[in-house]
């Protein structure tokens, strides 16, 4: 009896160890199926492009030349990435694997490319090029054929967002003015361009919240705020029509490139509140801002 109580005891045991190290793993460990993080770092000598959990747990690189890799960006599916790399001696859009695997080059051309971004049937990759003079937004095949300019427009035209249902493209422009970035939206074939903001000053990064009824972005104003060197940046949000203008930062630091969490509930931005840049999160009405990344580990151009 005393030997049967006691191999229950060791199953027993063993039981508690094995349950404790599969809390710590889905705690501070990889989740299969836990949405994650991309971003851009410098945090070992050069720009490369990381993965991580969203409570900053798990970062994994995922780009090992000795380039600059930048603004990544999750393809719907998630099964792959697209970024920008100058890693052939001028920025150029490739696509990777979400572990950073066969890695490809789908752009080939002397000028600059920058800010790629997927139709929501992952079929299209839509970019910003200055392969006529200037920038403007282009669309692509996921595969890199079928590179079609859809702006056409003397001005700088950057940032695109696919709409969550297809239909339309936002992108930022000093087309009004010729010195204010504003946010506009346009039919996938260019057409129909609609301005959404009207702020004198710098609107950034505009994206569209998963059920497509609101945008988020960063606006920075060309005035000073009194006693600081820099101009201020927060991370707003607005109606996808344009109105009903919020801030949710608030902060005096530089708040950037606000993107979504999958199920709409949270936004990761970059912010320079800590010295530096780092990743943060926050609700979607801009509650409870933690880090995800920790100085001196910096991060900038979050996907989520």
């Amino acid at each position: 009896m005393r030997i049967r109580l006691g191999a229950i005891a060791v199953r027993l045991s063993l039981f508690a160890f094995l349950l404790v190290i599969l809390c710590q793993s889905t705690t501070h460990g990889f989740v299969p199926n836990r949405p994650k993080i991309v971003f851009q770092s410098l945090r070992e000598n050069n720009m490369a492009i990381y993965a991580i959990n969203d409570d900053g747990s798990y970062p994994q690189r995922l780009t090992h030349i000795l380039r600059d890799d930048g603004l990544p960006a999750w393809s719907p599916d998630r099964h792959k990435i697209a970024f920008v790399s100058n890693r052939d001696l001028n920025r150029e859009i490739y696509v990777m694997n979400a572990d950073g695997g066969d890695q490809r080059r789908l752009t080939v051309n002397p000028a600059w490319e920058f800010y790629p971004t997927w139709s929501p049937d992952g079929e299209q990759i839509a970019f910003s090029s200055d392969r006529n003079g200037n920038q403007d937004i282009f669309v692509m095949k996921a595969d890199g054929t079928r590179q079609t300019n859809i702006t056409y427009h003397p001005a700088v035209e950057r940032s695109p967002d696919w709409s969550p249902d297809g239909e339309h493209i936002l992108f930022t422009s000093n087309r009004a003015d010729g010195k204010s970035f504003q946010i506009y939206m346009m039919n996938t074939d260019g057409s129909n361009v609609i301005q959404l903001s009207d702020r004198e000053g710098i609107h950034r990064t505009p994206v569209w919240s998963p059920d497509g009824r609101q945008i988020a972005f960063s606006f920075e104003s060309f005035e000073l705020q009194p006693g600081y060197l820099t101009r201020n940046s927060d991370i707003y949000l607005m109606n996808a029509d344009g109105t009903n203008l919020v801030n949710l930062t608030r902060n005096p630091a530089r708040d950037l490139e606000p993107t979504w969490s999958p199920n709409g509930l949270k936004l990761a931005f970059r912010s320079t509140r800590n010295g530096s840049d780092l990743i943060f999160s926050m609700n979607r009405d801009g509650s409870n801002a933690q880090t995800i990344t920790q100085f001196p580990q910096t991060g900038a151009a979050p996907d989520w």
